[in-house]
C-alpha cells in the first residue's frame, strides 16, 4: 500500500476513533466497545493494529480517564437499565491469535484493563501456532481476562464452499 494511502487510512481511523469517544462514550447510557484482532506490524493490515497505534489508544484511554470495564459488566448494566459511568469502554479481541498473549496482554495487564477474547476453538485444539494455547488462556484468565465462544471452526462464510448448494449456504 502506498504511503499516502496509509496516511489517509490512519487519519481516517483516528478521526473515527475521536468521534466515537467524544460522543458515544461520554454518555452514561452508552458504552464503546473496542474490537481488535491482531497486534503488531507484521500482521494482515485489514485486521491488525500496529503496536504504536495500540499504545497510543491505551494512552488515550488512560490520560482521558476512561472507565475500562469488562464487557459482561457493561451488558449487565444495560440489561438492568443501570446507569453506566461516563466514558465507559470495553475491550474485546476476536480470534485468539497469539499476538494477544505476546503483545496485547502485557500492555493491558500493566494498566489493569479487563478484556474479553472470543475464541474459535478448532485452531486452539489443533495446536495451530498462530492461535493461543489453552495454557496461555489460563494465565490470562488468572489475570482477569474473560474468554467467550467465537464458533468452533471460524468458517469464512462470505461465499459458498466448493460443492455447497445455495440452500445449504
Amino acid at each position: 500500500m502506498k504511503t499516502s494511502n496509509r496516511i489517509i487510512l490512519l487519519l481516517s481511523y483516528l478521526i473515527l476513533m475521536t468521534l466515537c469517544f467524544s460522543t458515544v462514550a461520554l454518555s452514561a447510557e452508552h458504552a464503546v466497545v473496542l474490537q481488535y484482532h491482531h497486534f503488531g506490524d507484521n500482521m494482515p493490515p485489514s485486521t491488525s493494529i500496529t503496536l504504536e497505534q495500540f499504545d497510543q489508544q491505551l494512552k488515550y484511554l488512560s490520560e482521558n480517564e476512561y472507565n475500562v470495564w469488562p464487557l459482561e459488566k457493561i451488558v449487565a448494566y444495560l440489561r438492568e437499565k443501570k446507569e453506566l459511568p461516563d466514558r465507559c469502554v470495553a475491550i474485546t479481541i476476536d480470534d485468539a491469535y497469539v499476538s494477544v498473549y505476546e503483545e496485547a496482554f502485557p500492555r493491558l495487564k500493566k494498566l489493569g484493563y479487563p478484556f474479553t477474547v472470543f475464541v474459535p476453538t478448532e485452531g486452539v485444539e489443533k495446536g495451530i501456532k498462530s492461535y493461543l494455547t489453552w495454557e496461555q488462556m489460563r494465565e490470562m484468565q488468572g489475570a482477569g481476562a474473560v474468554f467467550a465462544s467465537h464458533s468452533h471452526s471460524h468458517d469464512y462464510l462470505i461465499r459458498r464452499q466448493p460443492g455447497e448448494t445455495e440452500d445449504a449456504w
